[in-house]
């Protein structure tokens, strides 16, 4: 109802998810049976205006999609088309606002509920069931954010529902990537326009270049509807195809992706300074230059973004050595280091650890800054080496595949004679007999975890490296020392920084199979690992 004196009923528009201006209310009895359930299609529709006496409306659009089905309409009941595509805002609500704007949506969406009640159908909300749409609380949203990953980019790469602009010709990149030519004002494509999306629709509207998520579904879901209609194999059109998470775990993954190709390296010389000591020669690095395996990366990343977060250029033209403002003034050799950063080199190999096949020991390893032989496996290039090159683009890319090419994936390990078959842990037995732990079985089964992971392979160099994760706080050798030497039995204050020898050994073992998913022995299990001790009867 209005307000008192010249106040009018107004309602606020502006849509949070992705398609826009957009609104038919449900062929149910009400929108409030769904609203209990968490649903990835609730929209808010607002429009501008002050004084506000209602919440905005809240919308299931999937809801409205199947009515529509059922009663043999399609999107063009709410939205209009341009040029053979639809425009994701409702129709005629461009620009519109306060009385203009709320008289449009209700003689649209509370007249089509009228036709269908008049019909004796299911119907929506009408002009008495305001707080049934304008509801004080958002109805639960379980909207997951969606992106295409390397598979679902060669998916699409690969799909013969998209040709290439010209039989025989480029790859089908020209059906989304595009570049605004400044002559003709129109997007073409070129090659420089097979960057990601965000890097130019960015979270909001920027002048005449659209959001991201406005892209996006426009060009997507029209898309695939335009595939759909000439009975083309083709992705979702509906908000739960891609935001529902059950949907998501259906999309098939393709696990051997080839390798993309957009004109990067194979391999390169981190070169910010690189490029300072070839501008002054007296500059000098406090170290040797760090080496990095492009190729290698490319199929480590679900998507380019991983790393390249605004652009797909050298991380050293924002990132200088000494900082500048277009990297927020992040020095070079912070953006790599910083553990906190998922795009650093640090911050993606500390993500990597936590995975189930490396977690068992680096959960349990203390977090240390990197030390000398940490920084020798990317620091290895001389820097006068760089210089007798002359240090142009093609020596350092030389050189730098050259650095990468010998590196193989496997972890190294000491040879098996001398790894112990079992080891008996029985220091501390009292109810249950000594454990015999398969020393080797289980050396064996960490290392053919890691086998293939180059990243293992980097690091583990030394043949002792694996040891470590069992073996902290001692220098590596082939004889540890035991470990009651640092665990006491049984826990004592004096020591107050590390575990009795009963705590530590659990402690360590079923962490260890927690982490990386191991079932058996259960944790909870003690006959799984020594069996109970027989007590001689009594006399």
């Amino acid at each position: 109802m209005p307000k008192s004196g010249s106040s009018k009923r107004r309602i606020v528009v502006c849509a949070l998810a992705f398609l826009g201006l957009i609104l038919l209310f449900p062929s149910e009895p009400g929108l409030q049976a769904g609203q209990n359930q968490a649903r990835p299609d609730a929209l808010e529709i607002t429009l501008p205006g002050p004084d506000l006496e209602m919440p905005g409306a809240w919308f299931l659009h999937d809801r409205h999609t199947e009515a529509l089905a059922e009663a043999g309409k399609g999107c063009t009941a709410c939205h209009q088309e341009k040029d053979g595509r639809l425009e994701f805002s409702f129709k005629g609500a461009a620009g519109a606002f306060g009385e203009e704007g709320m008289t449009l949506f209700h003689d649209s969406c509370i007249g089509c509920h009228r036709d269908l009640a008049g019909q004796g159908r299911d119907s929506g909300p009408l002009e008495e069931d305001c707080r049934t749409c304008h509801a004080e609380k958002a109805p639960p949203s379980s909207r997951a954010p969606f992106g295409m990953d390397r598979s679902l980019h060669f998916r699409h790469l690969s799909a013969p529902a998209i040709p290439p602009a010209t039989p025989g010709g480029e790859a089908n990149c020209v059906a989304c990537h595009h570049v605004l030519d400044e002559a003709s004002k129109k997007l073409v494509y070129r090659d420089e326009a097979r960057q990601s999306c965000r890097y130019c629709h960015l979270e909001e509207t920027v002048k005449e270049v659209r959001s991201f998520s406005r892209a996006a579904h426009d060009d997507c879901v029209n898309c695939h509807l335009e595939k759909k209609a000439a009975n083309q194999k083709t992705g979702p059109s509906v908000c739960a195809g891609c935001h529902d998470l059950r949907e998501q775990g259906k999309i098939i993954k393709v696990t051997d992706v080839p390798r993309l190709v957009a004109g990067q390296p194979d391999a390169v010389v981190v070169s910010g300074w690189a490029a300072a000591m070839n501008a002054d020669p007296k500059v000098r690095p406090g170290m040797n230059l760090a080496v990095f395996d492009h190729k290698t990366h490319d199929g480590s990343v679900a998507s380019c973004r991983e790393c390249h977060h605004s652009s797909q250029g050298k991380c050293s033209v924002c990132h200088t050595v000494a900082g500048a403002p277009e990297g927020d003034f992040i020095r070079l050799d912070q953006a790599m280091h910083a553990p906190a950063s998922g795009p650093s080199c640090i911050g993606c190999h500390g993500k990597k650890t936590v995975e189930p096949a490396c977690a068992g020991c680096h959960a349990q390893m203390p977090v240390t800054p990197f030390g000398e032989k940490n920084c020798s496996r990317c620091h290895s290039l001389a820097p006068d080496a760089l210089r007798a090159l002359g240090l142009d683009p093609e020596s350092l890319a030389a050189v730098a595949r050259g650095a990468v090419e010998g590196l193989s994936p496997s972890t190294t390990l000491p040879g098996l004679e001398s790894i112990p078959e079992t080891v008996t842990i029985g220091s501390i037995s009292d109810e249950y007999e000594p454990s015999r732990f398969p020393h080797r079985k289980i050396v064996l089964a960490l290392a053919e975890k890691v086998k293939d992971s180059r990243l293992a392979g980097a690091f583990h160099k030394d043949p002792l490296a694996l040891c470590a994760g069992c073996h902290h706080n001692s220098e590596p050798s082939i004889t540890p020392p035991k470990c009651g030497s640092c665990h006491g039995k049984p826990f004592s204050e004096l020591t107050g920084d590390r575990p009795g020898m009963k705590g530590a050994f659990h402690i360590q073992c079923i962490t260890c199979h927690q982490k990386m998913g191991i079932e058996k022995p259960a944790a909870t299990s003690c006959l799984e690992c020594h069996a109970k001790k027989e007590r001689p009867a009594a006399e």
